[in-house]
């Protein structure tokens, strides 16, 4: 009788999984064609511009674009194939190493944004020093080790699994019937506490980093905006009081010679015109200097400006960075938390199939929603965008025509 419910419950299983597996394939073949696409237009849109190229934090962009052409490109298609046949067409090795490279690509991607986590903290908190933290060679010693993490702690499960499946035993990642995909499939006490060690370190650490960096970043921007307007307007009362003391000395020094002028009338001798000349002189000298005075503080009026006027575009630069990496972050960390929750909770294996191919599905668009984001947030991508696409759209009509071209000779 118990035989019988168990083959029951697996019949129906399938049926279930197998009406539900069409969701997953049609976000799937989005994830491929846009992932790849997107992150492909990222990559040659920075490399190409050489604006873009030298900033670090767009460095740290190009490797997260990397790493999602990646998953999308490579990773993706197996387990879109997965969906289609219900089954690994391949060998057990092959879903065992296809497993630890999917695992490796999405823990690499959470790296990279605690990465890009700490680029906007040191460049809006202590954007004085960001230059001498954010060096060429410290960038490319930061993307190092966020290529070097996930696979360095994930390797152990790889090791354990190759030699389980090899001596014959049940391997711990494998392919899973019930989600149709190769992921963990027997986790033994001690490797089941490493994972959840694992993923606290790839999922809730790296959640709590990057909220507390993003709030403290935005406490500092609001202090900083304050601290600028009152700044602004203390310059402006200063230079309006400096104008209005040279403006009345001015006013007053003319009304001086003007009085002068009248008492003194027309000079009898020798003594009253030299006295005359020499005071006529010294007022005009005094003019003089007084335009010179006023000429001054209004080029520093204008260098005023200028100081205020280039640090907000800096400030107002770094602030939209920010904003730009909290949405990719927050992004993330929504597509990835029912997936993250799932697996933590108690006795998950035994929840409904569904469940666990929803919170997949939904983790599969992180490969593919970054280039979105830069789209509708960057300028400057959304730009580059365009050119390149103008470009690749002119190339295919020339090739067209070639092709035309060589038909009708022929």
């Amino acid at each position: 009788m118990s035989s019988v419910n168990v083959s029951n419950n697996f019949r129906n299983n399938t049926s279930v999984v197998e009406s539900f597996r069409y969701l997953g394939i049609a976000i799937g073949m989005f994830d491929i064609l846009a992932g790849t696409a997107g992150n492909i237009l990222t990559i040659v849109a920075i490399l190409k511009n050489r604006h873009l190229c030298k900033q670090p934090f767009n460095m740290f962009i190009v490797n997260l674009s990397v790493i999602d052409l990646l998953t999308a490109c490579f990773m993706m298609p197996f387990n879109v194939l997965g969906y289609v046949l219900m089954d690994w067409p391949f060998s057990e090795y092959a879903c065992i190493l296809q497993a630890f490279f999917y695992f490796c690509c999405g823990y690499t991607s959470i790296v990279c944004l605690v990465a890009i986590t700490i680029n906007r903290f040191v460049g809006v908190v202590f954007p004085d020093r960001y230059h001498v933290y954010f060096t060429i060679n410290t960038v490319r010693f930061n993307l190092f080790i966020c290529w070097l993490v996930a696979p360095a702690l994930l390797f152990p499960f790889l090791v354990i699994s190759l030699l389980s499946h090899a001596n014959g035993n049940k391997p711990i990642t494998g392919w899973n019937d019930k989600q149709l995909l190769c992921t963990f499939i027997s986790l033994p006490q001690p490797w089941l506490a490493y994972m959840k060690i694992i993923r606290g370190i790839f999922q809730f650490l790296p959640t709590f980093l990057m909220v507390a960096g993003y709030s403290t970043m935005q406490y500092y921007v609001h202090k900083s905006n304050k601290r600028h307007l009152r700044n602004v307007k203390e310059c402006a009362k200063y230079t309006e009081q400096i104008l209005r003391k040279h403006s009345a000395l001015e006013t007053s020094r003319s009304d001086s010679m003007i009085r002068i002028e009248e008492r003194s009338g027309p000079a009898t001798n020798w003594e009253e015109k030299m006295t005359s000349r020499s005071l006529r002189r010294t007022f005009s000298e005094d003019n003089h200097n007084t335009r010179n005075h006023s000429h001054h503080h209004e080029k520093f009026k204008k260098s005023l400006k200028c100081r205020n006027h280039s640090a907000q575009i800096r400030r107002h630069s770094e602030t939209h960075l920010m904003y730009l990496s909290i949405t990719i972050c927050s992004t993330f960390t929504l597509l990835f938390f029912p997936s993250m929750a799932i697996n933590l909770m108690q006795n998950s294996q035994s929840f409904d199939p569904r469940v666990h191919m929803a919170a997949s599905n939904v983790t599969w668009l992180n490969s593919c929603v970054n280039p979105i984001i830069y789209v509708i947030l960057h300028k400057g991508m959304r730009k580059e965008y365009k050119e390149i696409l103008k470009q690749f759209s002119a190339w295919l009509r020339r090739r067209f025509c070639m092709t035309e071209v060589k038909r009708l000779e022929n």
